[in-house]
């Protein structure tokens, strides 16, 4: 016969050990976890400040005149083509793809000027803004137009912004009293003031919608443009917080527009008719003078280039906001002037230090 309180009292004894043993893994586990997120926090996680952001402690790549192909320290615009980036300088354009770095200046080119303002470039035609007129460069037969006041209608050598529709019509952004125009190859249109409901005649930004809608940025408010009916938009009868619109682009989808503004980023629903303004006062962004925006539709993030506070990260999905600037992380310089994504990083135009690439 067994003993049924003998074998009572020894099951005790190895339950208590037991559990005895599965506290100390518990311990040992919990302890493990948490001294693993202390060193990732400790790596990866954002120094606060008073402000209302973050600033990132994260490491650029530098590209300048010094240590690269790169013709000039002072860069205008990015733009990617053919897995390429396109890059306007006060120097020339630089076309950089894996590694090489490509110069097109005065002194090898027809360019009319070597002060590079913006392009876009397609696989069979670069279209080229100068201080000195408009360039066409048509690849495949190596030719080469020059546009300007003197041989055409061109209301303005200072091209600001250019853009190429579904139907090949070049529209272009003009400053300095020029005001904006099409062509389609043959044929002008130029729209100032005093011809269209145009608010001004200084334009930062062309951007076209589903080749339907045209949004443009002027010095005067915000211009959509469908199916020739105008409407303007401003601070009088919006919730725009400036009429100075420098960069215009898309958000997770159709209804959603974001513009920078010298006062800050605004956000426009087309559906719902609503504004929503970011600046110190609300936000994590501490620099209301915004230049360009990058809106990446995969991670729903927005880059916002800002003249003289460095570059932002807003993530929508979280609602955190953070900051790259100098002195604090090694970006070259605060005065942006275009933000992009190209493989799989994220380069930024610099005024003054060339470009900053972010790993």
């Amino acid at each position: 016969m067994y003993d049924n309180k003998k074998i009572f009292k020894i099951n005790g004894k190895q339950n208590k050990y037991e559990k005895l043993f599965i506290i100390q893994i518990s311990y040992i586990f919990i302890f493990l976890i948490v001294f693993v997120f202390l060193s990732c926090k400790k790596k990866y996680a954002p120094v606060s400040d008073n402000s209302g952001h973050s600033e990132i402690n994260s490491t650029f790549q530098v590209f300048d005149s010094k240590n690269s192909g790169l013709p000039s320290d002072s860069v205008r615009h990015l733009f990617i083509s053919q897995q390429k980036l396109f890059i306007s300088t006060a120097k020339g354009l630089a076309v950089y793809s894996n590694g090489n770095w490509q110069v097109l200046d005065s002194s090898n080119s027809p360019l009319p000027n070597d002060d590079i303002k913006t392009t876009f470039i397609t696989d069979s035609v670069w279209w080229i803004g100068t201080s000195a007129g408009l360039v066409k460069y048509q690849v495949l037969y190596n030719q080469w137009n020059v546009y300007n006041t003197s041989n055409s209608p061109l209301p303005n050598n200072k091209i600001r912004s250019l853009y190429l529709d579904n139907n090949n019509l070049l529209w272009v952004g003009t400053f300095s009293g020029g005001g904006l125009a099409t062509f389609d190859g043959s044929n002008w249109q130029v729209y100032t003031p005093s011809n269209s409901p145009l608010p001004s005649n200084s334009i930062a930004k062309i951007y076209i919608q589903n080749n339907q809608t045209v949004w443009i940025g002027t010095g005067g408010g915000l211009v959509q443009l469908i199916d020739n009916t105008w409407t303007t938009y401003n601070p009088g009868n919006s919730g725009l917080k400036s009429a100075w619109i420098y960069d215009i682009t898309e958000g997770n989808d159709s209804s959603q527009v974001w513009i920078a503004t010298n006062n800050g980023v605004c956000l426009y629903n087309q559906l719902t008719q609503q504004w929503q303004n970011f600046d110190a006062s609300n936000s994590g962004l501490s620099g209301v003078f915004t230049r360009c925006l990058y809106y990446d539709k995969i991670s729903n993030k927005l880059w916002i280039a800002t003249n003289g506070n460095g570059v932002f990260c807003y993530n929508l999905i979280n609602q955190q906001w953070c900051q790259y600037q100098y002195p604090s992380t090694n970006i070259p310089s605060n005065y942006l002037t275009s933000v992009i994504y190209f493989q799989n990083k994220i380069w930024v135009a610099t005024l003054d230090e060339g470009l900053a690439v972010l790993e």
